[in-house]
């Protein structure tokens, strides 16, 4: 007998293309997430659709000049890989301005975005 317990089951075992993605299998907790949702929405395939992107945030690519003076560092340095570039020239900042960031309320990551990256970085 197939019971839903083993199509869960099977269908999480099973290697799917999944575009965008490096990956090929699909746990089964999105799984029974994706059948919950669709039982709720009254069996409506749109209630599978993506949702919208709900962060506010500004896109997390680098602007013009930020990629410009990463280039020119690279070039100046010839030897070295970029990330290793980039790794120095965020040890170079000091770390009084991270806990002065901190100190003021800013996350982890606000503090990289906004004031160690634009020091490191010419």
């Amino acid at each position: 007998m197939i019971t839903p317990a083993k199509i869960v089951h099977d269908k999480s075992e099973a290697v799917w293309d999944i575009p965008g993605t490096g990956r090929s299998r699909i746990s089964p907790s999105t799984v029974l997430h994706w059948l919950r949702r669709y039982e709720q929405s009254g069996r409506k395939i749109e209630s599978l659709y993506p949702d919208e992107r709900s962060d506010k945030n500004p896109s997390r690519a680098l602007d013009e000049e930020t990629a410009l003076s990463l280039i020119r560092l690279k070039q100046e340095y010839k030897g070295a890989s970029l990330p290793v570039i980039i790794q120095e020239a965020i040890r170079a900042v000091p770390g009084s301005l991270r806990l002065a960031s901190y100190g003021l309320g800013a996350t982890q990551w606000q503090t990289i975005w906004s004031h160690v990256l634009p020091t490191a970085l010419p």
